[in-house]
């Protein structure tokens, strides 16, 4: 079976390379992959097949919540929105239980699609798999989206697991849309409120913006990490619904 010849046929690399060890002994699945599916439709439709392939795994091996782990996809120049509906989709299977998300936006190369670091990769993926394989209690996430507010001509995202937050130099790489959903760069700032860490955006074409984004972008310049370390991954605040309806 070639590369580029049957493999691509519905069910043959399932059947040629996961089949075979269903009903082996495993405590969870790791993952790393998006690359080939930030092309066309294959993109729009991420956030359907790749829930749809944790669950199927799941049922295949009759555990039930096996965990899964994954890796939102690493930063890369490449044009289009095709890397950043991908890696929100990744963020969004976060929703399915026992699932863990590592970040590794900050380790990508602008022009290698194999960034060489696997090591803070493999760390990440390894913090998480302490905390959702193996029951410790520490923090393993990185921040995420939790909802937004409305503040005039500015807009705030409020995040989870966003302690300590801070940037490695200017806060960049967020965009803000109306309700057109046409995104435009925005200014940023991190802000504590009641506690919790923030960040406020606004853009002046944009008088009342509706939506925000992160690291939409293929490759991101501005990272943002939490008290642990732990990097903000790319998302949207658009939900699937909007992003499917454009």
């Amino acid at each position: 079976m070639g590369d580029r010849g049957n493999a691509w046929n519905p069910g043959a690399l399932f059947n040629g390379m996961v089949a075979p060890f269903v009903g082996y002994t495993i405590r969870g699945f790791l993952w790393y992959q998006g690359e080939a599916d930030q092309s066309g439709i294959r993109a729009v439709n991420y956030s359907r097949v790749f829930p749809a392939l944790i669950q199927d795994w799941r049922k295949q091996w009759g555990e039930g919540q096996m965990p899964f782990l994954y890796v939102q996809l690493a930063s890369w120049d490449t044009p289009g929105d095709g890397w950043g509906l991908v890696r929100d989709a990744q963020r969004r299977a976060l929703d399915l239980a026992n699932t863990g998300m590592a970040v590794a936006i900050d380790v990508g190369l602008e022009k290698n699609i194999h960034p060489p670091d696997k090591q803070t990769v493999g760390l990440r993926l390894a913090e998480i798999a302490s905390g959702v394989s193996y029951g410790h209690t520490k923090e393993i996430a990185s921040p995420n989206l939790a909802g937004v507010g409305y503040e005039g001509s500015s807009i705030r995202a409020y995040l989870s697991h966003a302690d300590g937050l801070k940037a490695n130099g200017e806060v960049g790489d967020f965009e803000v849309a109306g309700a057109d959903g046409k995104f435009v760069t925005a200014t940023a700032k991190i802000e504590v409120v009641d506690g919790e860490s923030t960040v406020i955006a606004s853009a002046p074409s944009i008088s009342q913006p509706k939506f925000i984004r992160y690291g939409w972008k293929a490759f991101t310049r501005s990272f943002l990490y939490n008290a642990r370390s732990q990097p903000m991954g790319t998302f949207t605040s658009e939900s699937d619904a909007q992003i499917q309806s454009k």
